[in-house]
């Protein structure tokens, strides 16, 4: 920073504005990335709970249809 105040012969004052400028900007370049980041896991997510929930309702139809299958079977064996 002393060089780009030495070659643009800005101030004290304006150096440090123009240091915090940058700061700030790349601190809003990383909440932009972390906010894209978030909402691309918030999806993974979603889509995961939604694959779980109805494979769980497929077994639990799976699983009533060989109890109700089973039932049968039995009945008819004795």
């Amino acid at each position: 920073w002393n060089a780009v105040q030495a070659g643009e012969k800005l101030k004290p004052v304006e150096t440090e504005l123009r240091r915090i400028e940058e700061v700030v900007a790349e601190v809003v370049a990383e909440m932009d990335y972390l906010r894209g980041r978030e909402q691309k896991l918030r999806d993974t997510n979603e889509s995961t709970n939604e694959r779980v929930k109805w494979f769980a309702f497929g077994t639990m139809g799976m699983l009533v249809g060989l109890g109700a299958w089973q039932v049968v079977y039995l009945r008819a064996y004795f």
